[in-house]
């Protein structure tokens, strides 16, 4: 699984990074998290995330693939940290298939909080985050905003995929078919 998921990443992520508008510098940015900030956080807390490799892919960036506490064959999260361990980009992957019935307010719960424990402006990302936490209830607001709009689409299907920046942020919403014939829903901030 963690091969595929690999692969599944490289080919679904890099290609979506040369979609993007503008090109990110992310190496210079100071108000990154560190490593430890993140691994301190409610979204560690909560979410139980165990360290399950590390790669590097060069001298300056390091990969760390990480899975929660529970259902760890359906959730991958990968965070790639600069030499001074600041977060450059995190990537939240999910099997679409777990993602219904019983296990869909689960998944709706990681991919809010996801969204927004890496989001450097939360205030921006909190409707879209309200509208995921209250999806298919009477209580789910609209939005307004359309890149959020974009990203909701992907969440239920509608689209493939839908990329923007704002500020100094980019994020990836993203539905692939993975090698192994099960399709996934990609979150990408970086």
């Amino acid at each position: 699984m963690f091969k595929n998921s690999l692969y599944l990443c490289l080919i679904v992520c890099f290609p979506l990074f040369a979609l993007c508008q503008e090109p990110l510098d992310v190496t210079t940015k100071t108000n990154r998290q560190t490593l430890s900030k993140v691994l301190e956080g409610d979204f560690n807390r909560f979410f139980n995330l165990e360290e399950k490799a590390r790669i590097a892919l060069s001298p300056e960036e390091m990969n760390i693939h990480y899975k929660t506490g529970g259902f760890q064959e359906y959730i991958d999260i990968y965070l790639v940290m600069n030499k001074d361990q600041r977060l450059l980009s995190s990537k939240l992957i999910v099997s679409r298939e777990w993602m219904k019935g019983a296990n869909l307010k689960f998944a709706i719960d990681i991919i809010k909080s996801f969204v927004l424990e890496f989001s450097i402006d939360k205030e921006h990302i909190q409707p879209l985050a309200d509208k995921l936490w209250n999806f298919g209830t009477d209580m789910e607001p609209e939005l307004t905003d359309e890149n959020l709009i974009g990203c909701f689409d992907v969440f239920q299907g509608k689209t493939m995929s839908y990329t923007f920046n704002y500020k100094d942020q980019g994020f990836v919403f993203n539905n692939k078919k993975g090698e192994s014939g099960v399709y996934v829903f990609v979150v990408e901030v970086n």
